[in-house]
């Protein structure tokens, strides 16, 4: 089993802490970076930084996609761009902006997950279940606060929201 330091995921730290977008924003969950040198026009590259090698690609992906679709089905906008880093908007900056901070702790994000009907149907009702079991029972084996398996993750129903939640490869189960 994977164990990472949730704490990495601090703001002034290039860590996505918040669920902001930006052109060439490093603090930011989407960071939209500059085309190529002399191919501005036509090339346009996206990190997503909130999410981390420690993940299921397979499920991580799957909830993109899903989200993706949302967005578009219900004509969701991404709202203004976050040009700096979001940790030094004040709270009611943040709030005015859409801009969440994400969970803190593994045990937040599965409840966040739990309550995101989108990301849930896309699950479907026996591997959201059997997914929130695992992790909730890894939630409570794992030692705390240095090492807590670390969340992944993935985009829920608009581009400015993320949603946290922890990853162990399903392989293992």
């Amino acid at each position: 089993m994977l164990n990472i330091i949730l704490d990495s995921l601090q703001p002034h730290f290039w860590s996505s802490a918040y669920t902001a977008w930006g052109p060439d924003n490093r603090e930011a969950c989407v960071r939209v970076v500059s085309g190529r040198w002399d191919h501005e026009p036509d090339s346009v590259n996206l990190e997503l930084k909130a999410n981390d090698p420690s993940n299921n690609p397979y499920l991580a992906l799957g909830g993109l996609i899903a989200a993706g679709l949302d967005g578009i089905a219900r004509g969701l906008e991404p709202g203004e761009p976050a040009l700096i880093d979001p940790g030094n908007y004040s709270d009611a900056e943040r709030a005015a902006r859409g801009i969440e901070r994400y969970p803190t702790s593994q045990a937040e994000a599965l409840d966040a997950l739990e309550k995101d009907p989108v990301l849930m149907e896309a699950l479907g009702p026996e591997l959201s279940a059997a997914y929130l079991a695992v992790k909730r029972s890894e939630y409570t084996a794992l030692p705390r606060p240095t090492w807590i398996l670390r969340s992944s993750i993935i985009f829920t129903n608009d581009v400015t929201r993320c949603l946290r939640y922890g990853s162990l490869s399903w392989m293992s189960l």
